[in-house]
Protein backbone atom coordinates (compact mmCIF):
# COMPACT_ATOMS: atom_id res chain seq x y z
CA UNK A 1 0.00 0.00 0.00
CA UNK A 2 1.25 3.77 -1.03
CA UNK A 3 -0.41 7.03 -0.52
CA UNK A 4 1.44 9.68 -2.96
CA UNK A 5 0.60 13.56 -2.28
CA UNK A 6 -0.42 15.01 -5.45
CA UNK A 7 -1.75 18.54 -3.33
CA UNK A 8 -2.47 20.35 -0.37
CA UNK A 9 -5.27 23.19 -0.12
CA UNK A 10 -4.03 26.50 1.95
CA UNK A 11 -6.87 27.12 3.85
CA UNK A 12 -8.00 23.20 5.07
CA UNK A 13 -6.42 20.36 5.83
CA UNK A 14 -7.61 18.71 2.55
CA UNK A 15 -5.11 16.80 0.88
CA UNK A 16 -5.12 15.13 -2.82
CA UNK A 17 -3.13 12.17 -3.70
CA UNK A 18 -3.18 8.93 -5.58
CA UNK A 19 -3.46 5.46 -3.07
CA UNK A 20 -2.36 1.95 -4.24
CA UNK A 21 -3.86 -0.68 -2.75
CA UNK A 22 -3.14 -3.95 -4.43
CA UNK A 23 -4.39 -3.81 -8.06
CA UNK A 24 -6.07 -0.91 -7.10
CA UNK A 25 -5.52 2.78 -7.73
CA UNK A 26 -7.66 5.58 -6.10
CA UNK A 27 -7.25 9.03 -6.74
CA UNK A 28 -7.99 10.75 -3.07
CA UNK A 29 -10.34 12.53 -1.84
CA UNK A 30 -12.84 9.74 -2.98
CA UNK A 31 -15.86 7.79 -1.63
CA UNK A 32 -15.53 3.94 -1.08
CA UNK A 33 -18.70 2.11 -1.77
CA UNK A 34 -20.17 -0.03 0.07
CA UNK A 35 -21.64 -4.54 -1.30
CA UNK A 36 -25.11 -2.71 -0.52
CA UNK A 37 -24.71 -0.12 -2.88
CA UNK A 38 -23.71 -2.68 -5.33
CA UNK A 39 -26.57 -4.46 -4.84
CA UNK A 40 -28.75 -1.54 -5.20
CA UNK A 41 -27.45 -0.26 -8.78
CA UNK A 42 -28.24 -3.59 -9.92
CA UNK A 43 -32.11 -3.29 -8.60
CA UNK A 44 -32.29 -0.79 -10.78
CA UNK A 45 -30.55 -2.36 -14.40
CA UNK A 46 -27.41 0.17 -13.44
CA UNK A 47 -24.95 -3.06 -13.83
CA UNK A 48 -22.24 -0.33 -14.91
CA UNK A 49 -23.00 1.63 -12.25
CA UNK A 50 -19.36 0.26 -10.37
CA UNK A 51 -17.52 0.08 -13.98
CA UNK A 52 -13.75 0.43 -13.27
CA UNK A 53 -14.45 0.84 -9.46
CA UNK A 54 -11.17 0.55 -7.74
CA UNK A 55 -12.04 -0.09 -4.44
CA UNK A 56 -15.26 -1.54 -2.82
CA UNK A 57 -16.37 -1.89 1.04
CA UNK A 58 -18.00 -5.62 2.15
CA UNK A 59 -19.69 -4.06 5.26
CA UNK A 60 -22.08 -6.51 7.33
CA UNK A 61 -24.00 -5.38 10.58
CA UNK A 62 -23.03 -7.52 13.35
CA UNK A 63 -24.54 -7.34 16.80
CA UNK A 64 -23.38 -9.29 20.16
CA UNK A 65 -24.64 -12.71 19.62
CA UNK A 66 -24.34 -12.81 15.62
CA UNK A 67 -20.40 -11.73 16.29
CA UNK A 68 -20.58 -14.44 18.80
CA UNK A 69 -22.20 -17.50 17.22
CA UNK A 70 -20.31 -16.39 13.44
CA UNK A 71 -16.60 -16.21 15.72
CA UNK A 72 -17.32 -19.14 17.64
CA UNK A 73 -18.94 -21.62 14.92
CA UNK A 74 -17.26 -23.24 12.06
CA UNK A 75 -19.89 -23.56 9.71
CA UNK A 76 -21.10 -19.78 10.30
CA UNK A 77 -17.96 -18.81 9.65
CA UNK A 78 -17.84 -20.71 5.94
CA UNK A 79 -21.26 -19.48 4.79
CA UNK A 80 -19.93 -15.99 5.93
CA UNK A 81 -16.88 -16.39 3.84
CA UNK A 82 -19.22 -17.03 0.99
CA UNK A 83 -21.32 -14.60 1.25
CA UNK A 84 -18.49 -11.91 1.70
CA UNK A 85 -17.09 -13.28 -1.29
CA UNK A 86 -20.32 -12.89 -3.17
CA UNK A 87 -20.55 -9.01 -2.49
CA UNK A 88 -16.61 -9.02 -3.71
CA UNK A 89 -18.22 -10.17 -7.04
CA UNK A 90 -20.99 -8.56 -7.38
CA UNK A 91 -19.14 -5.06 -6.79
CA UNK A 92 -16.39 -5.66 -9.47
CA UNK A 93 -14.17 -3.77 -7.60
CA UNK A 94 -10.18 -4.66 -8.07
CA UNK A 95 -9.71 -4.29 -4.55
CA UNK A 96 -11.56 -4.84 -1.34
CA UNK A 97 -11.94 -4.33 2.55
CA UNK A 98 -14.61 -6.58 4.59
CA UNK A 99 -15.92 -4.39 7.36
CA UNK A 100 -17.90 -5.63 10.29
CA UNK A 101 -20.86 -2.51 11.51
CA UNK A 102 -20.88 -3.57 15.32
CA UNK A 103 -24.51 -2.90 16.88
CA UNK A 104 -25.37 -2.34 20.56
CA UNK A 105 -22.20 -4.26 22.64
CA UNK A 106 -20.78 -6.07 19.79
CA UNK A 107 -16.80 -6.50 20.45
CA UNK A 108 -13.92 -8.43 20.05
CA UNK A 109 -13.33 -10.36 23.22
CA UNK A 110 -10.03 -11.87 23.21
CA UNK A 111 -6.85 -12.63 21.49
CA UNK A 112 -8.35 -15.58 19.45
CA UNK A 113 -11.50 -13.35 18.64
CA UNK A 114 -8.96 -11.26 17.23
CA UNK A 115 -7.08 -13.85 15.03
CA UNK A 116 -10.31 -15.93 13.92
CA UNK A 117 -11.40 -11.96 12.12
CA UNK A 118 -8.37 -11.65 10.75
CA UNK A 119 -7.99 -15.40 9.36
CA UNK A 120 -12.01 -14.20 7.68
CA UNK A 121 -10.57 -11.30 5.75
CA UNK A 122 -6.74 -12.90 5.20
CA UNK A 123 -8.95 -16.35 3.44
CA UNK A 124 -11.70 -14.29 1.91
CA UNK A 125 -8.81 -12.66 -0.01
CA UNK A 126 -9.28 -8.54 0.93
CA UNK A 127 -6.62 -6.28 -0.04
CA UNK A 128 -6.22 -4.86 3.49
CA UNK A 129 -6.77 -6.21 6.97
CA UNK A 130 -8.83 -4.17 9.46
CA UNK A 131 -8.09 -4.69 12.99
CA UNK A 132 -11.43 -4.16 14.31
CA UNK A 133 -12.55 -4.46 18.45
CA UNK A 134 -16.22 -2.63 18.13
CA UNK A 135 -17.11 -1.14 21.45
CA UNK A 136 -15.14 1.53 22.77
CA UNK A 137 -12.25 0.42 24.35
CA UNK A 138 -8.98 1.96 26.08
CA UNK A 139 -5.96 2.90 24.61
CA UNK A 140 -4.10 0.16 25.88
CA UNK A 141 -6.46 -2.50 24.08
CA UNK A 142 -6.55 -0.83 20.84
CA UNK A 143 -2.66 -0.82 20.84
CA UNK A 144 -2.55 -4.71 22.29
CA UNK A 145 -4.22 -5.25 19.63
CA UNK A 146 -2.54 -4.11 17.02
CA UNK A 147 0.70 -6.00 18.34
CA UNK A 148 -1.18 -9.17 18.28
CA UNK A 149 -2.23 -8.56 14.38
CA UNK A 150 1.05 -8.32 13.84
CA UNK A 151 2.26 -10.99 15.01
CA UNK A 152 -0.71 -12.98 13.35
CA UNK A 153 0.62 -11.34 10.28
CA UNK A 154 4.23 -12.67 10.71
CA UNK A 155 3.19 -15.59 11.06
CA UNK A 156 1.06 -15.96 7.92
CA UNK A 157 4.20 -14.60 6.40
CA UNK A 158 1.87 -11.79 4.39
CA UNK A 159 2.88 -8.41 3.62
CA UNK A 160 -0.81 -6.84 3.38
CA UNK A 161 -1.28 -3.56 5.07
CA UNK A 162 -2.98 -3.82 8.76
CA UNK A 163 -4.89 -1.19 8.87
CA UNK A 164 -6.65 -0.51 12.86
CA UNK A 165 -10.30 0.87 13.12
CA UNK A 166 -10.25 3.68 15.64
CA UNK A 167 -14.08 4.10 17.59
CA UNK A 168 -14.87 8.06 18.72
CA UNK A 169 -13.38 9.48 21.86
CA UNK A 170 -14.56 11.95 24.10
CA UNK A 171 -11.08 13.68 24.93
CA UNK A 172 -9.16 15.19 22.25
CA UNK A 173 -6.26 14.95 23.66
CA UNK A 174 -6.93 10.89 24.19
CA UNK A 175 -7.66 10.64 20.50
CA UNK A 176 -4.25 12.36 19.50
CA UNK A 177 -2.39 9.69 21.71
CA UNK A 178 -3.69 6.66 20.56
CA UNK A 179 -3.90 7.71 16.67
CA UNK A 180 -0.07 9.05 17.28
CA UNK A 181 0.93 5.68 19.06
CA UNK A 182 -0.53 3.27 16.21
CA UNK A 183 1.08 5.48 13.40
CA UNK A 184 4.37 5.18 15.91
CA UNK A 185 3.69 1.39 15.59
CA UNK A 186 3.93 1.27 11.79
CA UNK A 187 0.45 2.17 11.00
CA UNK A 188 0.26 2.45 7.27
CA UNK A 189 -3.44 4.29 7.47
CA UNK A 190 -6.17 5.19 10.23
CA UNK A 191 -9.79 3.99 9.91
CA UNK A 192 -12.20 5.57 11.74
CA UNK A 193 -15.52 4.36 12.35
CA UNK A 194 -17.84 7.35 12.59
CA UNK A 195 -20.56 5.44 13.93
CA UNK A 196 -23.35 7.69 11.99
CA UNK A 197 -22.38 10.43 14.26
CA UNK A 198 -19.52 13.40 14.06
CA UNK A 199 -16.79 13.19 16.54
CA UNK A 200 -15.70 16.66 16.74
CA UNK A 201 -12.55 16.13 18.97
CA UNK A 202 -11.41 12.49 16.88
CA UNK A 203 -11.89 14.39 13.62
CA UNK A 204 -9.83 17.06 14.82
CA UNK A 205 -7.07 14.56 16.52
CA UNK A 206 -6.80 12.94 13.06
CA UNK A 207 -5.98 16.44 11.61
CA UNK A 208 -3.32 16.98 13.43
CA UNK A 209 -2.11 13.77 13.40
CA UNK A 210 -2.89 14.07 9.31
CA UNK A 211 -0.78 17.35 8.88
CA UNK A 212 2.50 15.72 10.46
CA UNK A 213 2.06 12.81 8.54
CA UNK A 214 0.66 13.53 4.88
CA UNK A 215 1.19 10.02 3.61
CA UNK A 216 -1.08 8.67 6.02
CA UNK A 217 -4.22 6.82 4.38
CA UNK A 218 -7.46 8.04 6.55
CA UNK A 219 -10.76 6.63 5.39
CA UNK A 220 -14.06 7.20 7.47
CA UNK A 221 -16.83 4.74 7.83
CA UNK A 222 -20.37 5.46 8.35
CA UNK A 223 -20.36 8.79 7.53
CA UNK A 224 -23.86 10.05 8.38
CA UNK A 225 -25.83 12.58 5.72
CA UNK A 226 -26.03 15.29 8.25
CA UNK A 227 -24.22 15.85 11.89
CA UNK A 228 -25.71 17.40 14.92
CA UNK A 229 -24.05 20.44 16.09
CA UNK A 230 -24.81 23.13 18.62
CA UNK A 231 -28.48 22.02 18.23
CA UNK A 232 -28.11 22.55 14.68
CA UNK A 233 -29.01 19.24 11.78
CA UNK A 234 -25.74 20.34 9.28
CA UNK A 235 -25.87 18.64 6.13
CA UNK A 236 -22.72 16.93 5.63
CA UNK A 237 -23.49 15.22 2.34
CA UNK A 238 -22.54 11.98 3.43
CA UNK A 239 -18.77 12.78 4.15
CA UNK A 240 -18.39 14.88 1.32
CA UNK A 241 -17.34 17.65 3.89
CA UNK A 242 -14.98 15.38 5.83
CA UNK A 243 -11.69 16.31 3.69
CA UNK A 244 -11.88 19.50 5.67
CA UNK A 245 -10.52 17.53 8.95
CA UNK A 246 -7.50 15.43 6.53
CA UNK A 247 -9.72 12.73 5.64
CA UNK A 248 -9.09 10.90 2.49
CA UNK A 249 -11.92 8.72 1.53
CA UNK A 250 -15.52 7.82 3.56
CA UNK A 251 -18.05 5.31 3.26
CA UNK A 252 -21.81 6.09 4.04
CA UNK A 253 -23.62 4.86 6.88
CA UNK A 254 -24.64 1.27 7.54
CA UNK A 255 -27.99 1.06 9.49
CA UNK A 256 -30.48 -2.02 9.45
CA UNK A 257 -33.75 -2.08 7.78
CA UNK A 258 -36.05 0.58 9.00
CA UNK A 259 -38.67 -0.96 11.50
CA UNK A 260 -42.05 -0.07 9.70
CA UNK A 261 -42.37 0.31 5.73
CA UNK A 262 -40.07 2.43 3.32
CA UNK A 263 -42.09 5.24 1.74
CA UNK A 264 -40.68 7.87 -0.86
CA UNK A 265 -41.57 10.52 1.54
CA UNK A 266 -38.55 8.88 4.19
CA UNK A 267 -36.29 8.56 1.57
CA UNK A 268 -32.99 10.32 1.50
CA UNK A 269 -30.88 11.40 -1.70
CA UNK A 270 -27.72 13.71 -2.64
CA UNK A 271 -28.46 16.99 -4.51
CA UNK A 272 -25.02 18.26 -6.34
CA UNK A 273 -26.33 21.92 -6.29
CA UNK A 274 -25.47 22.63 -2.79
CA UNK A 275 -24.42 19.23 -1.56
CA UNK A 276 -27.90 18.01 0.84
CA UNK A 277 -29.18 15.28 1.54
CA UNK A 278 -32.76 15.84 1.76
CA UNK A 279 -36.09 13.70 2.09
CA UNK A 280 -38.74 14.92 -0.91
CA UNK A 281 -40.42 17.75 0.99
CA UNK A 282 -37.28 19.11 1.95
CA UNK A 283 -36.10 19.04 -1.40
CA UNK A 284 -39.31 20.49 -3.15
CA UNK A 285 -39.56 23.21 -0.38
CA UNK A 286 -35.66 24.62 -1.25
CA UNK A 287 -35.75 23.63 -5.19
CA UNK A 288 -38.90 23.33 -5.76
CA UNK A 289 -39.76 20.30 -8.56
CA UNK A 290 -36.62 21.19 -10.72
CA UNK A 291 -34.03 18.32 -10.46
CA UNK A 292 -30.18 19.96 -10.38
CA UNK A 293 -28.71 16.65 -10.98
CA UNK A 294 -27.26 15.41 -14.52
CA UNK A 295 -26.45 12.13 -13.88
CA UNK A 296 -27.09 8.97 -15.79
CA UNK A 297 -30.03 8.47 -13.83
CA UNK A 298 -31.60 11.74 -13.24
CA UNK A 299 -31.18 13.06 -16.55
CA UNK A 300 -34.02 13.88 -18.57
CA UNK A 301 -36.21 13.44 -15.53
CA UNK A 302 -39.45 15.40 -15.60
CA UNK A 303 -38.96 16.24 -11.77
CA UNK A 304 -38.41 14.85 -8.38
CA UNK A 305 -41.42 14.19 -7.91
CA UNK A 306 -41.46 12.43 -11.19
CA UNK A 307 -38.40 11.05 -10.13
CA UNK A 308 -39.92 9.50 -7.20
CA UNK A 309 -42.49 7.55 -8.55
CA UNK A 310 -43.02 3.65 -8.10
CA UNK A 311 -42.30 1.31 -6.10
CA UNK A 312 -40.48 2.41 -2.55
CA UNK A 313 -38.31 -0.74 -2.40
CA UNK A 314 -36.89 0.29 -5.80
CA UNK A 315 -36.59 3.98 -4.95
CA UNK A 316 -34.67 3.48 -2.35
CA UNK A 317 -32.11 1.23 -4.63
CA UNK A 318 -32.44 4.28 -7.07
CA UNK A 319 -31.39 6.93 -4.77
CA UNK A 320 -28.61 5.31 -3.44
CA UNK A 321 -27.41 4.43 -7.30
CA UNK A 322 -27.91 8.14 -7.70
CA UNK A 323 -25.36 9.27 -5.23
CA UNK A 324 -23.03 7.13 -5.78
CA UNK A 325 -23.12 8.63 -9.32
CA UNK A 326 -23.41 12.00 -8.52
CA UNK A 327 -20.90 12.28 -5.69
CA UNK A 328 -18.39 10.81 -7.94
CA UNK A 329 -18.49 13.66 -10.77
CA UNK A 330 -18.30 15.97 -7.35
CA UNK A 331 -15.25 14.29 -6.12
CA UNK A 332 -13.78 14.15 -9.09
CA UNK A 333 -13.70 18.34 -9.38
CA UNK A 334 -13.22 18.29 -5.53
CA UNK A 335 -9.57 16.29 -6.51
CA UNK A 336 -8.73 19.11 -8.61
CA UNK A 337 -9.69 22.24 -6.34
CA UNK A 338 -7.24 20.41 -3.54
CA UNK A 339 -4.35 20.12 -5.96
CA UNK A 340 -4.97 23.72 -7.17
CA UNK A 341 -5.39 24.73 -4.00
CA UNK A 342 -9.01 26.05 -4.04
CA UNK A 343 -10.94 23.63 -2.19
CA UNK A 344 -11.95 26.31 0.59
CA UNK A 345 -13.36 28.22 -2.23
CA UNK A 346 -15.18 25.54 -3.75
CA UNK A 347 -16.64 24.81 -0.70
CA UNK A 348 -17.95 28.49 -0.23
CA UNK A 349 -19.77 27.77 -3.44
CA UNK A 350 -21.79 25.20 -2.17
CA UNK A 351 -24.30 26.23 0.08
CA UNK A 352 -24.74 23.42 2.83
CA UNK A 353 -20.80 22.97 2.71
CA UNK A 354 -20.40 26.48 3.33
CA UNK A 355 -22.95 26.30 6.26
CA UNK A 356 -21.06 23.34 8.05
CA UNK A 357 -17.76 24.66 7.40
CA UNK A 358 -19.01 28.03 9.08
CA UNK A 359 -20.29 26.02 11.85
CA UNK A 360 -17.09 24.69 12.46
CA UNK A 361 -15.35 27.33 13.22
CA UNK A 362 -17.57 28.42 16.08
CA UNK A 363 -16.47 27.57 19.73
CA UNK A 364 -16.74 23.53 20.19
CA UNK A 365 -19.89 23.09 22.00
CA UNK A 366 -21.40 19.38 23.59
CA UNK A 367 -24.86 18.33 23.89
Amino acid sequence: MELKNRGLDSTTAATAGTLTLGKAKLELPNRIPTGSEASAARNVQQKDAFSGQELAVSAKLMGPDKLKELLGTEGKLQAFAKNVQGDQRLAGARASMLFLVMRGEAAIEDSQQLRTLLDLQWLTEQDAILVQHGAVSPTEDLIADYAEAKRWLKERGGDKPLLPVVTPYERPQEAERAIKMLVDRGAPGIMLDLQGQFPYYTLRAIENVKRKNPTLWVHAFQAPPKARWAGKRLHMGWGMTLPLFGIDSFSRWVVPPPPVPVTRERINFWEPANWGVMKLKEYQDTYGEKLSCKCALCKGSEGVDKFLEGDPRVLLSKAKTHDHYAQRAELEKVQDKVREGKFGEYLAKKRFAKEFATAMKEIPQTE
